[in-house]
């Protein structure tokens, strides 16, 4: 997801704790963004379709349609949205080596969306990690089998999770000139992250 949320005062007390100081932020506007993320989210679709088409065929495309069947659309999305950020999370703790424990898992109300977040900062090449993965498991993943198998259930999960990950692509692309060794931090009520420079 686009935004990854956590009280400002739990960011204090973590800044404070990580002994680093602020230097700059690095944000997005986020009605800007809603619609950045969507027509790019839309035209990774449609990139990612094409090849499907030139292979199988327009028939094969229709099918696709199956994946959006209620019975098989609403669960995927209500189980693979929580395991979209579950991912981000476990890969944080993970290339971060900051352990499960310091990632938390919520549910905003304001957005109907559920958000992992790093209560400490970490370097941005750990990050870019953790923002990335979701897309390669659940977008790049199930399209590149779709490609070998043909499955449309394949095919339209990995699409639509494509297009869901459309934020991350976006917090990737914020910080792509950033050194790897760079410590950063979600920022508390932007889309984007702070930049922090140690005291150590």
């Amino acid at each position: 997801m686009l935004k990854q949320v956590c009280p400002t005062n739990l960011f204090k007390k973590y800044y404070i704790n990580a002994m680093t100081s602020i230097s700059k932020e690095l944000t997005l506007d986020l009605r800007k963004a809603q619609i950045t993320g969507g027509l790019l989210g839309l035209t990774l679709v449609l990139v990612l379709l094409l090849p499907y088409y030139l292979i199988f065929g327009i028939e094969e495309v229709i099918k696709i349609r199956e994946f959006f069947r209620l019975s098989v659309f609403i669960p995927s999305i209500f189980i693979g949205i929580l395991v979209h950020e579950f991912i981000h999370g476990l890969t944080w703790a993970v290339s971060a080596k900051i352990g499960i424990a310091n990632i938390k898992f919520g549910f905003q109300l304001k957005s109907l969306t559920p958000y992992a977040h790093s209560k400490l900062p970490m370097k941005t090449n750990a990050y870019r990690i953790g923002a990335a993965m979701p897309l390669l498991l659940m977008g790049v993943l199930p399209y590149l089998f779709a490609l070998i198998s043909n499955s449309s259930y394949a095919i339209g999960f990995g699409l639509f999770f494509s297009f869901v990950a459309s934020g991350d692509i976006m917090i990737l692309w914020l910080i792509r000139k950033l050194p790897g060794y760079q410590l950063i931090q979600d920022h508390p009520s932007k889309g984007g992250v702070i930049l922090l420079d140690s005291q150590d």
